[in-house]
């Protein structure tokens, strides 16, 4: 039995570039909600457990085979995206 596969994410759930300053808006309100600075930089944790932007693309494929009459092929594709509302605290998830 023979098993291939491969698999691609693109994953920007939350993510924030690190800033050399940062500049609190009037409900100082932190993105990410952890930052350490590091480097003459500020990092930004991202929380993956309640994401409150951004999205996630997974495309994963198998092919396996064991011979004459044993041989399929599966694939999947997932698609997320996190969407901030007017409301506070209130996410829009989609996914497919």
């Amino acid at each position: 039995m023979f098993r291939f596969g491969g698999r691609v994410v693109f994953d920007d759930r939350d993510y924030r570039r690190p800033v050399s300053s940062l500049v609190l808006p009037l409900n100082y309100y932190i993105p990410g909600r952890i930052v350490v600075p590091s480097g003459g930089f500020y990092h930004f944790y991202r929380d993956l457990g309640y994401p409150e932007r951004g999205g996630l693309v997974e495309l994963e494929a198998e092919v396996v085979t064991r011979g004459i009459d044993v041989d399929f092929v599966h694939y999947r594709l997932q698609a997320q995206r996190y969407i901030t509302l007017f409301w506070k605290d209130r996410i829009l998830a989609v996914r497919a």
